[in-house]
Formats: structure tokens, C-alpha cells, sequence
């Protein structure tokens, strides 16, 4: 694939990412002041209540992605996409099931809990949910064929729809229910944009009743029970630490945390659509060739350091004035604590490169096994490094097990399954993580002299000057990557 394809398919989903950002940054007040505090707590949640919903597919779309990249026979495909559909048939029964369940008690006045219209938000969404289980498929099918360039197209769309269709539903005296029906249509229409590009292009949609085969479910579900885990673990990452921080630190704290939260989340989201480009090309070398599935695996996450490096050093140079024009002063002293919580992104960079890695050789319940493990490790040595580190003692054991999991953990699977000795893929990693750091030292080691030496002057051109050096050293790097593909 070439440089320009990586570029514009990636640029694309960024731009609807940061589209998407800055236009919710703009209509968040004007939604806030409109609806009312309580409906707009509502609001926020239901983004979080419709991820946690589309997990209960178990990872067929997921499982769908790896089973199509392994083969190119027209007829597997049909079978594996078949059954994919009927396996997200009986989940989105299920889901249609309790959304309407839910709209009907409200006839009959009976609430599932006590407030009415988080209980009305529940059945809307869970309607959505259901009707997008099955279209999702359809977005694997695309993925498999690296139509990450349409997929953003796509995005884009949605965004478009959503920030010109709030205000408008707003002004014509819309409150919160039609705004969460109306995103559930846009959404919806996300999926279903999927379906049709893969009916146009292919002229089919991969569908046949006779092609069922419970063992071909059996092993989607298989499969996708363990991937799916997997994503629930790195879910919840971060609003595991929340409860930490609540119960360590008091419940104020929660707030800090939620602004950093803020600004992690949309970091991991750029690198994800960085990196979440090369998981169908792992998974489709690991039949093939051991040491280029190998050789991709390091690609990936030499990006992934780069743009986690990006990210930590900005986050450095910018942090505390970015704190104060966005939540004010009172908060700046948090940059601190951001920029060791960005370092996050260095796991973000092991587990997405790893686990398509992994999941190419049917290995997910492994992975499984070293997410539990993170979540588990955090959680016992958490407690004991808050007393001695206070808040930054919630990032620390993120970082440190994160580490040792991906490093003795995953790593030992990779030398294992790629038949390369496991300090030769040590080695491997340190001489990917060596320019980096060389290059950042030098970087940021000239901006601290600049700071010692009192010369304030010229303090924020030489940040800016080196933001621009980052993102050119960037660009050659990955062009010079992707030319050696």
C-alpha cells in the first residue's frame, strides 16, 4: 500500500475526529445552557451506555475482521460473513427485546430505575445498539479490505450531520429525547453507509441462508469472547482508576481526574487511528510470512512510540498553559500529572500492535489473560504507591504494570510464535524506542537550558519551533516507513 493511501486514510479519520472535538467543545455550552444540568448529565452518559451495549455483540465484528483477513476464497467469505450476521441476529433480537420491553413499561408507568428519562435514553439506545449489531459486520468487511479512506468518509459525514442537526433541533425547541433519537439515527446511519458501499462495490452482500453453520458461530463466538475482553479491560482502564481516585483521594479529586481523562481519551483516540490501520495487515501476514507479520507488528508500533513521544513532549511544553485557558489557572498545577499520565500512549502503542499479533495466530485468550492481569496488578498495588506518591501514585500503576505485562508478558508469546529469541526482540524494541528518546533528550534538554538561563523571550517560539520539528521528523519517518513496504 502506498504512502499517499496510509496518509489520506488516516488524515481523514483524524480530521473527523478533531472535527468532532472542536465542534462539541463549541455546542457543549450552548447544549448545557438549553437542556439543563440534569438532562445534560444524561446527555454524557449515553455515549458510554451505547459503547457498553455494542460490547454485548462478544466480539463478532471483531472476530468477523480476523477470520476474513486469514483468506481470499469468495465462498469462506460468504461463510463467515453469514454467520457472523446470524450470530449479531440473535444479539440484536435480544437487544430489540429489552429496548421496547423498556418503552412499553413506561406505558404502564413502571421504571427499570428511578429516574424517567434515563430509563426512556436506556430503551432508545438500546434499540440502536441492537439495529447496529448487525451492520457493524459490514464495517469488518471494509477494514479487511483496508477501507480505512471510506470508513473516514463516513465519520465525517456523521459528524457533519451531528453538529449541524443539534442546534437546529434545539432552536426549533427540541429537548434531550429528540436529541438522543436523532444521534441514534445518524449512528445508525454510520453502519448502515457500511453496508451499502458493500453492497455497491461488491454487488452482494455476502448473505447466504444455506451457508449457516453452528460451527463456524461456535468459533466467532470463540474467538470474539476473548477479543472482546480484551477492549473491556482497556475500557476500563482509565474509569477503574476514577473509583480509585474517589476512594484514595476523595471524591473532589474526580474532578481532576475527569479533566485529564478529557484530553488522554482523545490522545489514545489520534493514536488509535494511527495504528488501528495496520491491524488487518498483522493479522493477514501472520499465515503468511513470520517475519514480515513481525516486521509489521514493529512498524506499527514504532508509530505508535513516535506519536506517544508527540504527545508526552507537547503535552510538557503546552500543558499548563493549555489547563489555564481551557478550566482556568486553578487547575494548572495538573500538567504535572498529565504529562506522566500521557505516557499511556506507550502502552496504547504495545497492546494495538501486539494483539492483532496475537489474535492472527488464535491466540486472543492469551491476550485476554494479560489484560485481566493489568487490571488485577493496578488494582493490588495501587492502594500501597497512592501513600507514598499521592495522586501521581494512580498513573504509576497504570504504567509500570502495563509495562511489565506487555514486556514479560505479551513480548514472551511474540518470541514464541515468531520462532526469534526473545532478547533478540528486546533488543529489537530498544533500538526503536533509542532515536526517539535520543531525539527528545536533545529537544527538550535544549528548552530546559533556555529555561534556566532566564530567557523568556524566546520560550514559546523555541516550543513552537520544536512542535514543528516533531510533526516534520514525523512525516519523514512514516514516509520513509511505508516506502520500505
Amino acid at each position: 500500500m502506498k504512502t499517499s493511501s496510509y496518509a489520506s486514510a488516516t488524515g481523514i479519520r483524524v480530521a473527523a475526529l478533531i472535527l468532532n472535538a472542536m465542534g462539541m467543545i463549541l455546542l457543549f455550552p450552548f447544549i448545557l445552557h438549553n437542556i439543563g444540568e440534569h438532562d445534560f448529565g444524561i446527555w454524557s452518559m449515553a455515549a458510554s451506555i451505547t459503547e457498553y451495549m455494542l460490547m454485548i455483540d462478544f466480539g463478532v465484528s471483531l472476530a468477523c475482521t480476523r477470520f476474513l483477513s486469514v483468506t481470499t476464497d469468495n465462498k469462506q467469505w460468504q461463510k463467515i460473513v453469514t454467520n457472523a450476521v446470524t450470530l449479531s441476529l440473535l444479539v440484536m433480537v435480544l437487544l430489540l427485546i429489552i429496548g421496547f420491553g423498556i418503552l412499553t413499561l413506561r406505558f404502564f408507568d413502571i421504571n427499570i430505575i428511578s429516574n424517567r428519562t434515563l430509563t426512556l435514553v436506556i430503551g432508545i439506545l438500546a434499540i440502536e445498539a441492537g439495529i447496529s449489531m448487525v451492520l457493524r459486520v459490514y464495517q469488518s468487511i471494509l477494514r479487511t479490505e483496508l477501507k480505512y479512506f471510506q470508513l473516514g468518509l463516513f465519520e465525517i459525514l456523521r459528524v457533519i450531520l451531528r453538529l449541524a442537526g443539534f442546534p437546529l433541533i434545539i432552536y426549533f425547541g427540541g429537548g434531550l429525547i429528540e436529541l438522543v433519537v436523532f444521534s441514534s439515527i445518524v449512528n445508525v446511519g454510520l453502519f448502515f453507509s457500511s453496508f451499502l458501499y458493500v453492497r455497491y462495490v461488491h454487488k452482494q452482500i455476502f448473505f447466504k441462508r444455506n451457508y449457516v453453520d453452528f460451527k463456524i458461530i461456535k468459533d466467532l463466538f470463540n474467538f470474539g469472547k476473548y477479543a472482546v475482553f480484551v477492549q473491556i479491560a482497556e475500557l476500563f482502564r482509565y474509569r477503574l482508576d476514577g473509583v480509585f481516585i474517589g476512594i484514595a483521594l476523595g471524591i473532589g479529586s474526580i474532578a481532576q481526574y475527569a479533566i485529564m481523562i478529557t484530553i488522554i481519551d482523545m490522545s489514545v483516540q489520534i493514536s488509535s487511528r494511527f495504528l488501528s490501520y495496520w491491524e488487518t495487515i498483522i493479522i493477514r501476514h501472520t499465515g503468511e510470512d513470520k517475519k514480515a507479520s513481525v516486521d509489521y507488528m514493529f512498524k506499527s508500533m514504532t508509530i505508535g512510540f513516535w506519536i506517544a513521544a508527540f504527545f508526552v513532549g507537547n503535552i510538557f511544553l503546552f500543558g499548563e498553559m493549555f489547563l489555564t485557558l481551557w478550566v482556568g489557572e486553578k487547575y494548572a498545577h495538573l500538567a504535572g500529572e498529565l504529562t506522566l499520565f500521557s505516557t499511556i500512549l506507550i502502552l496504547v502503542a504495545f497492546q494495538m500492535s501486539i494483539t492483532p499479533y496475537l489474535n492472527g495466530h488464535g491466540k486472543q485468550k492469551n491476550d485476554a489473560i494479560f489484560a485481566l492481569l493489568e487490571v488485577i496488578g493496578k488494582a493490588v498495588i495501587a492502594v500501597p504507591i497512592i501513600q507514598n506518591f499521592g495522586f501521581k501514585g494512580i498513573m504509576l500503576a497504570t504504567i509500570i504494570i502495563g509495562l511489565m505485562v506487555s514486556i514479560l508478558g505479551r513480548m514472551v508469546i511474540v518470541a514464541k510464535l515468531s520462532e526469534i529469541s526473545y532478547w533478540a526482540l528486546i533488543l529489537r524494541l530498544l533500538k526503536t524506542i533509542a532515536p526517539i528518546l535520543a531525539i527528545l533528550l536533545l529537544l527538550y534538554g535544549a528548552l530546559t537550558a533556555m529555561l534556566y538561563i532566564e530567557l523568556p523571550d524566546i520560550i514559546l517560539i523555541s516550543k513552537v519551533a520544536i512542535v514543528l520539528l516533531q510533526l516534520l521528523m514525523m512525516v519523514v519517518f512514516i514516509r520513509k516507513l511505508r516506502q520500505k513496504n
